[in-house]
C-alpha cells in the first residue's frame, strides 16, 4: 500500500532477508533432490518462492536461484490446469504473467472467468470456492482473483462487478483477520474505475419534501444518519451525481408494549 517511509535501514533489512530466502530455498531444493531424485522433483512446489522473489526483482539473484526461478515458472506453465483451486489459479496467473508467460496467464484467467457467476444485484462472484492453502475465506480468494483479472486481462465492467460483490459482503460479514482485510482493501482500491474520487456535489436527500442537512463531519466520513419522528415520515428522494457505488437504508423503530 506504499505506507512505509524510504528508510535505508529498512532496505538493508529487506536485502538480508531476501538473501537468506534465496540460500534457504536452494538448500531445501537440494534436500528434496537427495530424497526423491532429480527426475522426481516437482518444481511447482516452489511457486511461493517465485511469487515472493518477483516482488523484489531489483535485488540481484544468484545464478543458481535464477535457474531455479526459470524451472519453477516452466513447471507452473505446464501444470496450471491440473486440479488447482480458484485461489491457486489466481496465484498462478499473477506469477506466470509477471514471469513473462502472458499467454498462459491469460488462459488461466479465462478459466476463472468461466466459473464466475454474475447477478445485477450482487455483482460477480465464485460460489464454489475451496478454503485452505493461503486463503481462508471467500473474500480473500476473490481479492486475489480480482488482482489477477486486473493485471492479466483487465475489463472495467467485470472488475467493478467483482468489487461490488466484495463490498456487499462487507456489509454483513467479517473480512477475517487484519491481514486478510488489508489485502482486500489494497485490492479494492487499485483496479477498475475511480470509486474513491470525491463527488463534486454531495447527494441531495429529502424526506417528505424536506431537504436533509449534512454536518461537515458527514462529508469526510461519507456516512450520515438522521432520525425523524413518525409524524414527519414520507417518501424519501435521493439525487446523487457520483459514479461510484453507495448504499443506504430506511427503517422504523418503535417501543412495543410488554404484552406484545
Amino acid at each position: 500500500m506504499q505506507c512505509l517511509d524510504d528508510d535505508g535501514r529498512l532496505d538493508g533489512l529487506v536485502q538480508r532477508a531476501v538473501a537468506y530466502y534465496d540460500s534457504e530455498t536452494l538448500a531445501q531444493v537440494e534436500r528434496v533432490i537427495a530424497n526423491v531424485g532429480k527426475k522426481n522433483v516437482d518444481y511447482a512446489d516452489w511457486a511461493d518462492y517465485v511469487y515472493t522473489r518477483q516482488m523484489h526483482a531489483a535485488i540481484a539473484m544468484p545464478k543458481a536461484n535464477a535457474a531455479l526461478f526459470k524451472k519453477v515458472l516452466k513447471a507452473m506453465d505446464k501444470q496450471w490446469g491440473k486440479g488447482l483451486t480458484h485461489g491457486e489459479k489466481a496465484f498462478y496467473a499473477l506469477t506466470l504473467d509477471r514471469g513473462g508467460y502472458h499467454k498462459t496467464a491469460a488462459r488461466v484467467v479465462e478459466s476463472l472467468r468461466q466459473f464466475a457467476i454474475t447477478k445485477p444485484n450482487l455483482g460477480t462472484y465464485w460460489d464454489n470456492i475451496n478454503r485452505g492453502w493461503r486463503y481462508y475465506d471467500k473474500v480473500a480468494v476473490t481479492a486475489r482473483i480480482l488482482q489477477a483479472f486486473n493485471e492479466v486481462d483487465p475489463r472495467e465492467n467485470e472488475i467493478n462487478d467483482i468489487r461490488k460483490w466484495m463490498l456487499l459482503m462487507k456489509q454483513t460479514n467479517d473480512w477475517g483477520s487484519s491481514s486478510l482485510a488489508a489485502d482486500a482493501v489494497f485490492t479494492l482500491r487499485t483496479p477498475g474505475s475511480a470509486w474513491l474520487e470525491r463527488a463534486l456535489q454531495r447527494p441531495a436527500i429529502s424526506i417528505a419534501g424536506q431537504p436533509v442537512t449534512f454536518d461537515k463531519v458527514d462529508e469526510w466520513l461519507g456516512y450520515t444518519r438522521k432520525t425523524i419522528s413518525a409524524d414527519a415520515a414520507g417518501s424519501v428522494t435521493v439525487d446523487r451525481t457520483a459514479s461510484g457505488p453507495a448504499w443506504g437504508a430506511v427503517y422504523a423503530q418503535w417501543v412495543a408494549p410488554m404484552t406484545e
